[in-house]
């Protein structure tokens, strides 16, 4: 069992794409007692690093948005769903990181949809300043293409499912 609340998200997705259903439900169960009112899924107060938190955070959604349209569950959607809510108020893009973890779950619903928008405009201005480096710039673009393509496939599904926004 992975730990944390970035594991837990991650281990729900690992356990839908294997089948493993007792332990997406545990998984699940954990998680929605995590989150908090406001959405978040992770603790903050005036200890936490902002700049960690956001990526814990973007990291939890990608793996839940994932689980989200994977299964087309509405208990899944509805987390999601208020923790990207939670971003969409509360997250400065100079906080985010220009990798775009959870692109297809901001996008997934109309009303975060601008947050996604934000997401590929940093990427893009990233990858356009830092055209032809190898360090986080040149060897960065492979997470960065690996987590486009994998949005695009999640957003193809929720198409092909009929969700959306």
């Amino acid at each position: 069992v992975l730990e944390g609340v970035v594991g837990r998200a991650w281990g729900v997705w690992l356990g839908v794409l294997r089948g493993e259903w007792t332990e997406v439900e545990e998984g699940i169960r954990e998680l929605r007692e995590r989150q908090h009112s406001c959405g978040r899924m992770h603790p903050l107060d005036a200890e936490t690093l902002l700049d960690g938190f956001v990526f814990d955070e973007l990291c939890t959604i990608h793996a839940l948005g994932n689980a989200a349209i994977w299964t087309g569950r509405a208990d899944l959607r509805e987390m999601v769903r208020r923790q990207a809510l939670y971003h969409l108020e509360n997250t400065q893009p100079d906080n985010t990181t220009n990798e775009p973890w959870g692109l297809s779950a901001f996008a997934m619903f109309e009303e975060t949809m601008s947050f996604a928008e934000q997401q590929a405009h940093d990427m893009r201005m990233h990858l356009m300043n830092h055209r032809g480096e190898t360090g986080q710039g040149g060897g960065g673009k492979l997470i960065v293409g690996a987590l486009v393509a994998d949005a695009l496939e999640m957003l193809r599904r929720e198409e092909r499912r009929g969700g959306g926004g």
